[in-house]
């Protein structure tokens, strides 16, 4: 989370003054209250210029901290003034200094962007010219802000708590997903009994309980066709009723991973590189007398599990989320020399594609004239690769850590043939390597978010706060961005 998403947590919790006195009092009173918080201001924004070219993130206990540092802790901004280990937390600790911050105060460019698409709840635009566009050519579900699965029409957005869902078009192999009565599924030497009619996770009564009559009872799945060599990942949704003996997954592979079942519904997946082409799945119940619910199974070519796909005599295919802006007055008219312009977007991922980057956002006119934002395939990394008239430039940050569904802020910052890319708020890479960064896109390019030009490189995972600026944000604004 950057420090602009924590400042804005901690000051919900500001206080506002009470107006109790007379009209004439209340004057004099808000001329120095005005006088007064404009001070505040003053020092707070001085304070957070220098806060912000030492940002560590969240304070983290054991972590040695320098003077000058700055983090967030308990939603509360501090500023390291003596060097410390870092052993108390910051609020108990007389190292740090709090600093106040006022959601008033402005930092720069940082509240003029030429486009501010927050898609938390819908594709209105804060700021920004023209239409947002969403398709998708099926039905798709979705896990709702509280909690229940969804299932969305033809052409509507998925919007989840941790914003809009973008995923790429995924099949569920498994017929039957939640119909164990079929013969597709197979109950080993009858040691299983099935109740159904019990509440499933989108709030009907479509779960099914199962019970072990038997050690080391079995729900299969009979034999389904997958791709020899594929990356593919089971999942399923399981809570216990009663027992407390080991659960399992079993893979294609005959492989059995131990879940943590618990009261409460949740989604389990394994995944697994295909040895041939039969595609098998089991749930193991060690212990004899336990009872479990289950829900939804999908089996799917993906390195992770995607959202849920239903099915029942076929396999069914759900299509990819496609989402574009216009482009005029949305993203600057850019300056091949000097491509003045600086792009920030929230977003996480399911995982890591094999061989494919996911693309945050970005502009594609032709395979001789684009420029993207990405998450690089088989690791973490992000960084920005654009391409005018042939010549291609890349800049990537390197050595990061996996944070696989994690909740990240991406910045990147152009101008003077320089690029800086910002992970949360943190510089992580600043250079100079875009020889020829950009290329002007045409009227009629759009801005893509989540996949490249809407047929590949999908996201797999959310996308919130796009903002487009027509300058290059300084350090300072970019940390606060």
């Amino acid at each position: 989370m950057s420090i602009q998403n924590c400042l804005e947590t901690a000051c919900d919790n500001v206080q506002a003054f009470s107006d109790s006195a007379s009209s004439s009092a209340s004057s004099a009173s808000s001329s120095a209250s005005s006088a007064s918080q404009s001070a505040t201001d003053a020092a707070a924004s001085a304070a957070l210029a220098t806060a912000s070219a030492n940002y560590e993130g969240q304070w983290v206990s054991g972590t040695s901290y320098a003077v000058g540092d700055s983090v967030m802790d308990d939603g509360l901004f501090y500023i390291c003034n003596t060097a410390t280990s870092g052993t108390t937390a910051p609020a108990s600790d007389t190292a740090w200094d709090y600093i106040p911050y006022n959601p008033k105060m402005s930092v720069g460019n940082i509240n003029s962007p030429l486009l501010d698409l927050p898609l938390k709840n819908s594709l209105a635009m804060k700021q920004g010219v023209g239409s947002v566009t969403f398709t998708r050519t099926t039905t798709g579900t979705y896990i709702d802000r509280y909690g229940v699965l969804q299932t969305a029409a033809i052409d509507e957005p998925r919007f989840e708590k941790e914003g809009l869902l973008i995923e790429g078009d995924s099949t569920n192999l498994l017929t039957y997903s939640n119909d164990f009565s079929q013969a597709d599924w197979t109950t080993l030497s009858t040691n299983i009994s099935k109740v159904t009619g019990k509440t499933s996770p989108d709030g009907t009564a479509n779960a099914t309980e199962v019970t072990a009559t038997a050690t080391d009872a079995l729900l299969r799945h009979n034999n389904t066709v997958i791709t020899n060599g594929s990356d593919h990942t089971i999942s399923v949704w399981v809570r216990r009723v009663t027992g407390t003996g080991d659960i399992s997954i079993i893979n294609t592979e005959l492989v059995a991973t131990v879940i943590n079942v618990t009261s409460e519904w949740k989604r389990f997946e394994v995944s697994a590189t295909a040895g041939d082409t039969t595609g098998t799945c089991y749930l193991r119940i060690a212990t004899s007398g336990d009872v479990l619910e289950v829900f939804g199974w999908q089996l799917e070519e993906l390195p992770f599990a995607s959202s849920y796909i239903p099915t029942t005599t076929t396999e069914v295919t759900r299509s990819a989320d496609v989402l574009y802006a216009d482009n005029i007055d949305n993203v600057p008219n850019v300056n091949l020399a000097n491509p003045n312009m600086s792009v920030s977007i929230d977003y996480d991922s399911f995982g890591n594609m094999t061989s494919l980057s996911q693309i945050l956002v970005g502009q594609y006119q032709a395979s001789t004239n684009y420029w993207y934002l990405r998450k690089y395939s088989t690791d973490t990394r992000i960084g920005v690769t654009a391409k005018a008239d042939g010549v291609i430039s890349y800049s990537e940050v390197t050595g990061e850590t996996d944070k696989t569904n994690v909740n990240r802020r991406a910045t990147a910052t152009f101008g003077n043939e320089n690029v800086s890319i910002y992970e949360d708020g943190v510089l992580a890479l600043s250079e100079s390597t875009l020889a020829s960064p950009f290329a002007n896109p045409s009227s009629t390019t759009k801005l893509y978010i989540g996949s490249l030009i809407g047929s590949s490189n999908y996201l797999y995972g959310h996308v919130s706060n796009l903002r487009i600026w027509d300058t290059e944000l300084s350090q300072q604004e970019a940390t606060l961005a």
